[in-house]
């Protein structure tokens, strides 16, 4: 399983499997590696996931958790396109939904780091360029939603 954009190796516990996650934060690969000592089947690595040091098709899945936000449209499809290059089966995209309804769920989203916010359409229309979508699931966490995107890598 790759887990791209990893963080601090958050759902990494999770993840039943050998696990990589790649984060371009050395700060965040060191805490997870930290976090996850001891554990032989979870490794992580300082990469730029625009441009992965990985060969293709060398993951059977994928993970790419609230890291959409943070990517322009074309640099988001060019990192959806490396993810795709490198795995073999299931790709998991999940984003927030951008969409600015009332005063509360705008100031939680202008809070947030990314500054590519989408609307559910907006995500479908990105992800649907590059990965074929078989469902997505709409859930609420907390005081705002989230889109789950299960996806084939066989193209949109």
């Amino acid at each position: 399983m790759l887990d791209v954009c990893c963080g601090v190796g958050e759902f990494a516990g999770d993840i039943p499997a050998e696990y990589v996650g790649i984060d371009l934060n050395h700060r965040f690969v060191a805490a997870a590696s930290r976090r996850y000592i001891g554990a032989p089947a979870k490794t992580f690595r300082v990469m730029d996931a625009l441009a992965m040091d990985l060969e293709d098709k060398s993951f059977s899945k994928a993970i790419f958790i609230n890291g959409l936000h943070h990517f322009s449209d074309q640099k988001g499809r060019r990192l959806l396109e490396e993810i795709r290059r490198v795995t073999r089966e299931r790709v998991v995209v999940v984003d927030a939904d951008g969409t600015r309804r009332g005063l509360l769920r705008r100031a939680l989203l202008a809070a947030d780091r990314g500054d590519w916010m989408r609307t559910p359409e907006a995500l479908t229309e990105l992800i649907g360029s590059t990965l074929r979508i078989r469902t997505t699931e709409r859930f609420n966490v907390g005081l705002y939603t989230e889109l789950l995107f299960d996806c084939g890598v066989d193209g949109p």
